[in-house]
């Protein structure tokens, strides 16, 4: 037992320097292979490589980061602790414990002092550890402390006030306060055998963005805050909201409001899906051209991946409601629907017009949009 340790809670990692002599299904694990870390197709489903992969994602998928304090608050270690348990009438030690469970690494603190710490698979205090869903908590701070910066108005406001392209979709009309408590009623199915919603919703994460997404589950099968649902797709949302009214990730929002606070000794990551570069601006842009926001300004030009420009859209000093029309100096005729912009006979998502680089250039129709109205 090391006589002192920094803090390391919860988000990416967790430090805990014992290790069993024999761990449970240790060879099917991966042993004999060195405990291998997979790729960002198997690392959760394959037994094989789960162990490497879960204290090595930040090698296999994209993430942000959470830079570490400057200053690491010290927890003190007075020596391993007898922990014993009672079950169906029969004492149980530690050792019996870990026996029977798959657990890479186990940390028992009580008022700032480590009593107990263990390892098993080759793992040790140096490795990262997997968080799963105790991230879902420091989501749920991040919302708080929005909320008393003000950023965020009311936990009852729909989450689709302040992430306009989830607008229409059942998540983005759900309130924070319901997504808070996991009660949006939207039907998804979280079951861990590779078949799930879950698994749907995170394949359509990495492939086309969180928003796609999100957008795609579309049943309601109860009223929003009448009953409680497990569904890590909520947080989800959670986490898009939070980047809206920020304008930055969620990992540099908590590196500055907890993680370096709390005096962390090491840097955590937090895995990341497909995501807009700016989606501050995104939001604004498709605000204006949608005309949900009166107040929002002067010109602006959106750029795509390339780094071609896009168009140029200019905010009205009225807000535009579906139906309505403008007219170009060119003649081009641009009509505003409920999810789409149409100009001449062409027509495509406001998203699309924002953001693709070939859309400035299918048409005469869609170059007139680039000069001033």
């Amino acid at each position: 037992m090391q006589p002192s340790r920094a803090f390391l809670p919860c988000a990416a990692l967790v430090a805990m320097t014992f290790s069993a002599l024999a761990a449970p299904d240790e060879d099917l694990l991966g042993k004999k292979a060195g405990y291998p870390i997979g790729t960002s197709a198997n690392w959760f489903y394959e037994e094989t490589v789960r162990v490497g992969s879960f204290s090595n994602l930040d090698k296999i998928l994209p993430h942000n980061t959470l830079t570490k304090a400057a200053s690491p608050v010290p927890l003190l270690g007075a020596g391993e602790r007898q922990i014993k348990y009672r079950f169906k009438d029969r004492t149980y030690t530690l050792d019996d414990f870990l026996a029977r469970q798959r657990i890479t690494g186990l940390l028992l603190i009580k008022n700032g002092e480590v009593l107990m710490e263990r390892y098993q698979y080759n793992r040790n205090a140096s490795n990262r550890f997997l968080s799963n869903s105790m991230a879902k908590s420091i989501v749920s701070l991040a919302v708080g402390m929005a909320l008393s910066e003000k950023k965020i108005g009311s936990l009852d406001d729909m989450v689709s006030q302040y992430e306009p392209r989830l607008a229409g979709s059942l998540y983005g009309e759900t309130s924070i306060r319901n997504l808070l408590r996991m009660s949006s009623g939207v039907q998804f199915i979280e079951s861990y055998d590779g078949n799930d919603d879950l698994n749907r919703f995170s394949n359509l994460r990495y492939k086309q963005g969180s928003i796609d997404a999100v957008r795609a589950f579309n049943i309601r099968e109860a009223g929003q805050g009448s009953r409680f649902h497990y569904a890590s797709s909520e947080t989800v949302v959670l986490a898009l909201l939070l980047r809206a009214v920020t304008g930055t990730t969620l990992s540099d929002y908590m590196t500055k409001r907890l993680w370096q606070p709390m005096g962390a000794e090491a840097d955590a990551t937090w895995a990341k899906s497909q995501a807009v570069s700016n989606p501050r601006q995104e939001a604004s842009m498709q605000r204006c051209a949608i005309g949900g926001d009166s107040a929002c300004c002067s010109p602006m030009r959106a750029r795509a991946a390339t780094g071609k420009s896009c168009l140029r859209i200019i905010c009205l000093k009225r807000p535009m409601r579906a139906g309505n029309t403008m007219r170009s100096r060119q003649g081009t005729r641009l009509r505003i629907s409920d999810t789409a912009i149409s100009f001449g006979s062409s027509q495509a998502r406001s998203e699309d017009l924002l953001c693709s680089a070939s859309t400035a250039n299918r048409s005469s129709s869609t170059r007139s949009l680039s000069s001033s109205w």
